[in-house]
Parts: structure tokens; C-alpha cells; sequence
């Protein structure tokens, strides 16, 4: 990372244990993720869950302009 930041060169070649590793750390992960994503299947919500409030708000009260915290 420090040589090169961007990270433009694919050094993948030079390190197959660590491809390895990470490979298998990966198909691990999924394994073990994708039993719990137990409503994958359900259609989506009718509505944006954090868009309903949003727009309640909007006619409500109004969004207050942002400013970031003063420290």
C-alpha cells in the first residue's frame, strides 16, 4: 500500500499465498453468510423504508440545513 497507493499494479502473481488465503477466506464467509439471509426470496417493500419518513418529515416539519459539528 505505502509503494503503491493507488494501487495500480496487480502484484497477485507474486504472492499466491496470500490469494490463497484470502480465497478461501472469502468462499468461507459466504458460506457461513449466505444460510442467514434468510429473505432473499421476499418481494420488495412497497415502499423505501428510509424514504417514508424522510418524506414525512419533509411535509411535517421540513429537513433543517446540515453544519457539520463544531469541535
Amino acid at each position: 500500500m505505502e509503494v503503491d497507493p493507488g494501487q495500480t499494479q496487480d502484484v497477485a502473481a507474486a504472492h499466491p499465498q496470500v490469494v490463497t488465503a484470502m480465497r478461501e477466506a472469502y468462499d468461507r464467509f459466504w458460506k457461513e453468510a449466505r444460510p442467514l439471509m434468510v429473505n432473499e426470496t421476499l418481494p420488495p417493500p412497497s415502499e423505501r423504508p428510509f424514504r417514508a419518513p424522510y418524506e414525512r418529515q419533509l411535509k411535517t416539519e421540513g429537513i433543517p440545513d446540515w453544519a457539520p459539528p463544531a469541535f
